[in-house]
């Protein structure tokens, strides 16, 4: 399998980002064999990523005095730029999703990521519930971001908090995905799963 930049990120909080960061870098480490995986996590309230053992993922020091500074992820990307032979998977929590997305568009990122020999991808999360809402609207910033790039989001839908669905119709039985398949690589949806069995297994 190629080697590969992945970011996780969606500017909703609650909605699953730090479970899809363990999914997809135990999926690198377990499914796949590979002893390349470079996990790490910015998020500056809830490192959740940082306390799976397996995972072996470093805190990116991304604040200064409460605040996000967009410099400290300067060294991120050098090493993201400077080592192709990594695959990259980074948790990013909800107070880092707009410094990030102005940082990409102050540095020309993705056209950085042009150069780069590794796939380009942005997870993002959309879940049911109250917060389908915010978490479509995150997805159409990230749209904008990538359009024209190499760079391609990876939509995973959680069913925790309730089908995702527009007019009543399941957001994966709409024309969504087809709509936004320029930009859409692939589609995971995490089943809601209220089996006590299920529940005690996992």
């Amino acid at each position: 399998m190629k080697n590969s930049i992945n970011f996780i990120l969606q500017g909703k909080g609650g909605v699953g980002k730090s479970f899809a960061t363990a999914i997809l870098a135990q999926y690198f480490i377990d499914e796949n064999h590979m002893d390349n995986i470079v996990v790490g996590d910015t998020d500056p309230v809830n490192t959740t990523t940082v306390k799976v053992k397996r995972l072996n993922a470093d805190l990116i020091q991304i604040t200064e005095n409460s605040k996000v500074i967009q410099s400290k992820f300067d060294p991120m990307f050098e090493s993201m730029l400077t080592n192709s032979q990594n695959t990259f998977v980074i948790d990013n929590g909800a107070s880092t999703f707009l410094p990030l997305i102005q940082y990409f568009n102050d540095n020309c990122v993705m056209d950085m990521f042009e150069d780069v020999e590794q796939d380009v991808y942005i997870h993002t999360v959309i879940v049911g519930g109250q917060a389908l809402a915010d978490t479509l609207q995150g997805f159409e910033e990230l749209k904008e971001l990538v359009k024209g790039s190499k760079v391609k989001l990876i939509v995973w839908i959680n069913e925790f908090q309730g089908i995702p669905a527009l007019e009543n119709i399941p957001l994966i039985e709409t024309k969504f995905i087809e709509k936004n398949k320029d930009v859409i690589a692939g589609v995971v949806v995490i089943q809601d799963r209220k089996s006590d069995a299920f529940a005690s297994d996992i």
